[in-house]
């Protein structure tokens, strides 16, 4: 059911719902970085559903800055926790 409510929210999301959702989670994407992560869950949330906190993020470091990338690998292990 969790999977079917979050693979609906996804579909419907827009680049400005992800940027807000960044913002709550104190994390202040640039337009590159922000474009890359819209891109990104859009085409790939249910590897991140299914891998959840054993996602290897590490491959996509260089598309942030380190402040970001550290913020979003514990963002994953966060959110992992409650599937």
């Amino acid at each position: 059911l969790m999977i079917g409510l979050i693979e609906s929210y996804v579909k419907n999301w827009t680049e400005n719902d992800v940027f807000n959702f960044a913002r709550k989670e104190n994390i202040n994407l640039n337009k590159q970085e922000l474009s890359f992560v819209y891109d990104f869950i859009k085409n790939n949330y249910e590897e991140l559903l299914e891998k959840g906190k054993d996602f290897d993020i590490n491959k996509y470091q260089n598309r942030f800055t380190q402040e970001n990338f550290n913020k979003i690998k514990q963002l994953i292990i966060k959110y992992s926790e409650l599937l």
